[in-house]
């Protein structure tokens, strides 16, 4: 969300599932149609469920895992010349759900590596 608005992105996305060992492979049309359901609406953590519990389903898997990452742009004023521009943000979400009862649920988590300056080297933190 950027100043109250969503920013649209291009993201790379890897999508897994575990299927049960008498299933020869995934049906990989399922996972274009699960992708294409959400390319024009905004994805936070609570979709990232939805996605998850959609994958799993479609292809009867006992689990389901993401990892969506992209670039962020905020707009930052640079701390000499006070003069604003966009600056890029690594971003990741992680997710995986399992089907009951091995897990009470889904796991989601989302990281952003932040620059931070320390000396003349640049350090990442998440």
């Amino acid at each position: 969300m950027k100043n109250g608005q969503f920013q649209a992105v291009l993201a790379n996305i890897k999508l897994t599932v575990d299927l049960p060992h008498h299933f020869r492979g995934a049906h990989m049309s399922c996972f274009i149609e699960v992708l294409n359901q959400w390319i024009q609406q905004p994805i936070s953590n609570r979709e990232i469920k939805s996605i998850l519990t959609d994958m799993r389903d479609r292809n009867g898997a006992e689990k389901a895992q993401i990892d969506l990452k992209f670039k962020c742009f905020l707009e930052r004023k640079a701390p000499v010349s006070g003069l604003s521009g966009l600056l890029d943000y690594d971003c990741l979400f992680l997710g995986e759900l399992d089907r009951p009862p091995v897990c009470s649920g889904c796991y989601d988590t989302c990281h952003i590596l932040v620059p931070m300056q320390q000396g003349n080297f640049p350090v990442w933190g998440s």
